[in-house]
């Protein structure tokens, strides 16, 4: 990536946005978005042009659709925008086509704005086209719809039939979606959803049969190999789970995961949207990602101490200067391996909040190790309580925790497992 290139046309368009028509906002706000760039300042500037001519992008469904999707991709959250584009988006909702109306319902989910008078136009403009979906369109929509918490059964009922009569066509990943936003509905059909289960277990058995048994990093890229080919970013909350029993990662308990609950609520600040399904009111912030961790561990015949404590991490390390990232950096070298992720290459997976947990406990459980190897003189315990699944990169990071320290037990656990929100009601994978 040339950034000084990005840096100059970034601070050209800046100079010129008074000039620009809707093409040339929404390409430059989706080219910045795809290179995996967050310029805040030229989204700024984007945003405010795009309001003051909203008129005019109500021409052009495919406008309305990128730039929104582009703001969203980024994570960042402009109300304003979000309320703008609504208005003409409901009024040409009959123009959009099966990947915008994907994109527009994902875009406004993925940044928690409720906007169900388009949820629900979006849904009905769907069912009259949803043979046109194609995999992952219906595995977005059917995303969207769950993490809003908006019900529109006639939707899920047309997407999980058609996601029944193309299931041998649907990647990992679309898979891993649809059976999850399926699993939120008691009642989506059962030979459908239990098909769709079946299916992702194939891709769990693949990826459990490829997890190394050994840290040695030619070991690894095999792993990251199979991920790359199944292109799956995340297998949802139950697959993950039998992904981590398949490991031998045991279920955190319940008052854990209690304790955790308050710990992340307290961090995420009062008034801010929940961060954690099913816990607090509105829609969940999944910009927003935390992981807690509890140790209590010892060294036997080492000059390690025993030590006790908690720390919790969130993802993006917000509030970070650069100094602070290149120290993480440093320390990450010696002992766990992060990869990029099918789709999202320009996301920096040591930034995940897991990765970030896992790196700093080996740093106080062996302090003095240079190199990556087993440690078995450190014993003791492990729970960690992440507020979503875990990525592929960051549950590779949980197998080679294990292997690093053998002696230490490790027990996870997230929402859906300990009764913070409504779990699957018919799903089991």
């Amino acid at each position: 990536m040339n950034a000084p290139l990005l840096e100059a046309i970034s601070a050209a368009a800046l100079r010129r946005i008074a000039s620009f028509r809707p093409q040339n906002m929404s390409n430059t706000a989706w080219a910045f978005a795809t290179l995996g760039l967050r310029d805040a300042p030229l989204l700024n500037a984007i945003a405010a042009s795009a309001i003051a001519m909203m008129s005019e992008f109500e021409g052009n469904v495919q406008n309305l659709s990128n730039t929104v999707w582009s703001f969203a991709s980024r994570q960042v959250v402009h109300h304003p925008l979000m309320a703008s584009i609504s208005a003409p988006s409901l009024r040409t909702i009959h123009l959009f086509d099966p990947q915008t109306l994907s994109n527009t319902a994902w875009a406004f989910a993925k940044v928690g704005v409720q906007d169900e008078t388009l949820l629900y136009s979006i849904g009905s403009a769907s069912i009259n086209m949803i043979t046109a979906f194609d995999g992952q369109n219906l595995a977005n929509i059917a995303w969207s719809f769950s993490i809003m918490t908006v019900t529109h059964m006639p939707l899920i009922q047309a997407i999980a039939s058609s996601a029944l009569s193309r299931i041998k066509d649907l990647g990992t990943q679309s898979l891993a979606d649809l059976a999850w936003a399926c699993s939120q509905h008691c009642e989506v059909d059962f030979a459908a959803a239990s098909l769709l289960v079946d299916r992702l277990k194939e891709a769990v058995d693949l990826l459990s049969s490829a997890l190394p048994a050994t840290l040695e990093a030619p070991a690894w890229l095999g792993y990251e190999r199979t991920v790359r080919q199944l292109q799956v970013l995340n297998l949802r909350p139950a697959a993950t789970r039998q992904f981590l029993d398949r490991m031998g990662v045991g279920r955190a308990p319940g008052e854990f995961s209690s304790r955790a609950v308050r710990c992340i609520r307290s961090l995420a600040g009062e008034g801010a949207r929940p961060v954690i399904p099913g816990i607090g009111r509105g829609v969940v912030d999944t910009t927003r990602v935390f992981a807690y961790a509890e140790y209590s561990i010892a060294t036997i015949g080492g000059p390690g101490p025993a030590m006790d404590g908690c720390l919790s991490r969130e993802s993006g390390l917000h509030g970070s200067t650069m100094a602070q990232l290149a120290s993480l950096g440093e320390s990450i070298a010696p002992w766990l391996r992060a990869f990029s992720l099918p789709n999202s290459s320009h996301v920096d997976r040591t930034r995940c909040a897991e990765f970030q947990v896992l790196v700093e406990l080996c740093r106080l459980f062996a302090p003095e190790a240079t190199m990556p190897k087993p440690q078995p003189s450190v014993v003791g315990v492990l729970l960690v309580f992440t507020t979503t699944s875990p990525c592929l990169s960051c549950l590779g990071a949980i197998r080679q925790f294990q292997l690093l320290f053998p002696e230490v037990l490790l027990e996870v656990s997230e929402p859906s497992q300990q009764g913070a929100y409504t779990g699957p009601c018919v799903l089991k994978v």
